[in-house]
Parts: C-alpha cells; sequence; structure tokens
C-alpha cells in the first residue's frame, strides 16, 4: 500500500520549489548502523562536500535524508553546501510524500531500494562498509545480490562515477524493470483500497 503514492498524482512542494533551481534531483538514502563513539563521522562528511563538488556543474541537488537516529549527528554538516540539503525535521517525516518525486536514488542495503523500483529510475548502491555490516548490523539477504538493481559502490568517487555514468546511459533500466515485476507485481495504484477490502470481508461483512 505503502507504494501506492507513485500512482497518486499528488506532487510534493518542496521538490517542486527545488526543480525550478536544479536539472536534477537526486535523493540520498542510507540505512541505519550501529555507530558507535569510534565511526569517524568526517566521512560523512568529506563525502558530502564531494557530492556538492559534484553537483554544482551538473545543476543537480542531492537531498541527504539521514536514518532517524543518526539525524542529530548529521543534520548540521551541509548548512554551507549550495547543492546539498540534508532533510530533517517532520514535514520530511514520511519518505513516500517525496520518495517518487525524485529522479535518482543512492541507497545501500535499506529495503527503499525495492520501493522505488516502480519509478524506473537510476539507482546507485553506496555500499562503503559491505564488510562491517555484514558483521555488526543487521547483515544482507541474498536477494540483495541476487536481484541486484544498480551498480555496486565503494567509495565516494566511485559512487558519483556511477551516478554521472547513469545519467548519461542508463544500462540498468531493464534489469530494474526486470526486478520490479518480482518484487512489485501489484504496483497499480490500488492496494490500499484492496487492502481495505480484504479487512473489511474478513473482519465485518463476515460477522
Amino acid at each position: 500500500p505503502r507504494n501506492d503514492m507513485i500512482a497518486s498524482g499528488i506532487h510534493n512542494k518542496y521538490i517542486l520549489k527545488l526543480r525550478t533551481n536544479y536539472k536534477k534531483i537526486i535523493l540520498y538514502l542510507p540505512t541505519h548502523r550501529n555507530w558507535g563513539v569510534d565511526f569517524d563521522l568526517k566521512f560523512i562528511e568529506n563525502g558530502l562536500h564531494k557530492m556538492n563538488d559534484f553537483a554544482i556543474d551538473k545543476k543537480i541537488c542531492f537531498l541527504y535524508k539521514p536514518h532517524p537516529n543518526e539525524i542529530e549527528l548529521i543534520e548540521n554538516m551541509a548548512v554551507d553546501l549550495q547543492n546539498v540539503r540534508v532533510l530533517g525535521g517532520s514535514e520530511f517525516e514520511d519518505l513516500y510524500d517525496y520518495l517518487y518525486e525524485c529522479d535518482f536514488l543512492i541507497s545501500d542495503y535499506s529495503g527503499v531500494i525495492y520501493d522505488f523500483l516502480p519509478s524506473n529510475k537510476p539507482i546507485v548502491l553506496f555500499d562503503y562498509d559491505l564488510e562491517n555490516y555484514q558483521a555488526n548490523d543487521g547483515g544482507v539477504p541474498e536477494d540483495y545480490f541476487l536481484h541486484q538493481v544498480g551498480p555496486i559502490c565503494n567509495t565516494w568517487e566511485e559512487m558519483l562515477a556511477e551516478v554521472s555514468a547513469l545519467l548519461e546511459n542508463d544500462e540498468w533500466k531493464n534489469k530494474r524493470l526486470s526486478e520490479t515485476n518480482y518484487f512489485n507485481a501489484r504496483c497499480n495504484g490500488n492496494n490500499s483500497r484492496l487492502l481495505v477490502k480484504i479487512i473489511k470481508e474478513m473482519f465485518v461483512d463476515n460477522k
């Protein structure tokens, strides 16, 4: 049901406003990590600066939405960056208000990559800490590699190079379409209605 937003025709006002100044809106959505006190926040900060430098020439806006558990660590890192916005606050709590409005998704092991598939827009998988994530966090299911939906990158430089390549020539389009049929076979905008109908039949009509 949460993917019904893709067929709603409702446009996010914040994204619409950004489009007056930028050619492309790219959303970066990393999944939650069990960051300890030894985590190198400088790695994230340096990466945001690299994203900004990359984006200025191409008139791109990067929207970076950290996991809610990490927003306080990161929200002030992009204050002085022209082409990177860190999304925090209540207006950005519901990801599905603006997910499908964006032109491109960068993520990692998050299930959001499968929710984004029905848009058939480019996806890059930025797995800079795959080994550590496998050992100390949630781990990665086999489907992640078996049904890979975009190029996997390990450094900021690799990730930005893949973004540039996909903007020029989207070689993953057919693969994403195939995986959309696997993960989102019923993505037609009517799943919320169908769910309500099933619940009503089970708990109201059968009384």
